[in-house]
């Protein structure tokens, strides 16, 4: 009576089996989906990123936003240079939306090349006109970026 009852407990176990399996195995194809959304996502983040800091090489005066010594007040942040920085700014808002969604991996030094890139005259100007218009997570985890050691 013991083994019958113990067989129709495997019994039932056994029919469950196939539902387990199935689900681990959508469990791990989901998994490989999620990572190669994110690979994919990686690629146009890095492909958005190279076309709008190519435009430096397309437009030489554009290296002076490159520059950590500039009067803004003998000559002021153009329009063209305003604009190449706002685009920085929205691809930086895009990727971080990204990143909070988790739809790409983490940058590992984005903090730092916030530091680094806004610290300088012309994108700091921009940045200071601009982050008003930024929804307040973003421009706090900017400003956070701005002021970290």
């Amino acid at each position: 009576m013991l083994a019958r009852t113990l067989f129709e407990i495997l019994l039932r176990w056994l029919e469950f089996a196939p539902i387990i399996v199935g689900l681990v195995f959508t469990v791990t194809e989901l998994q490989h989906v999620q990572e190669a959304h994110k690979l994919s996502n990686q690629l146009k983040i890095t492909e958005q990123h190279r076309d709008i800091w190519s435009r430096l090489f397309d437009h030489p005066e554009f290296a002076r936003i490159l520059e950590q010594k500039v009067n803004l007040k003998a000559s002021p942040v153009t329009n063209h240079e305003s604009l190449f920085v706002t685009f920085l700014i929205l691809h930086l808002k895009t990727s971080f939306r990204a990143e909070k969604a988790n739809m790409l991996n983490p940058a590992k030094a984005l903090q730092r090349d916030i530091r680094w890139f806004l610290s300088l005259p012309i994108p700091n100007e921009v940045w200071k006109r601009s982050k008003d218009f930024q929804d307040s997570e973003f421009a706090d985890f900017v400003e956070a970026s701005l002021t970290r050691d």
